[in-house]
């Protein structure tokens, strides 16, 4: 009797194991960092290309991606219609997409108008003080942060990444099915 109960612990310690790795895996085929401590994704509020106040913490429950940019950033650019991509994908499955644009001064004119152009529908804040950019201690662009439904940071990917290919889709679709806690 007991050797089938440590066998079974065995068991489910080996498949807890595996389950681990792949989802390391998964974060290193779509090029993020995963974080492993449990960090706190610091709270905030900023405006929205509308006027309207939105904060991090009106989002628990979602899996928010938290992109850092500027109009212009070229490698930025290169990645804004991957992102585009993958909020159409995932955005009734849970998936939140904040792109926090740094221009500095008016940039709620400059932003407004390159969404406009590009016809990008993922949301957008102003941070021209850079006072949330610092927060989340941005070093370069895009910087991109992955935010669990409770409100932990889970990924951090800096530099641009096509996030419309298999890795990052599969990573999403991951970290979306997984249960809240």
């Amino acid at each position: 009797m007991l050797k089938k109960i440590m066998l079974g612990i065995l068991i489910l310690v080996l498949l807890n194991g595996i389950t681990l790795w792949a989802e390391e895996d998964l974060f290193a085929k779509a090029g993020v960092q995963k974080i492993q401590e449990k960090i706190e994704a610091p709270d905030f509020t900023l405006k929205n290309l509308e006027g309207q106040d939105v904060s991090l913490k009106q989002l628990r429950g979602k899996l928010v991606f938290l992109n850092f940019w500027a109009t212009w950033c070229g490698p930025c650019r290169i990645e804004k219609p991957t992102m585009e991509k993958l909020y159409h994908e995932f955005k009734d499955k849970g998936l939140v997409i904040l792109a926090v644009s740094i221009d500095l001064g008016d940039s709620l004119q400059l932003v407004r108008s390159y969404y406009e152009k590009y016809k990008y529908s993922y949301g957008s804040l102003l941070d021209p003080e850079n006072t949330v950019a610092k927060m989340y201690a941005v070093r370069g662009l895009p910087t991109t942060y992955l935010i669990d439904r409770e409100g932990y940071i889970i990924g951090l990917a800096i530099g641009a990444r096509l996030w419309d290919k298999e890795g990052a889709r599969k990573l999403i679709t991951n970290l979306l099915e997984k249960p809240q806690k």
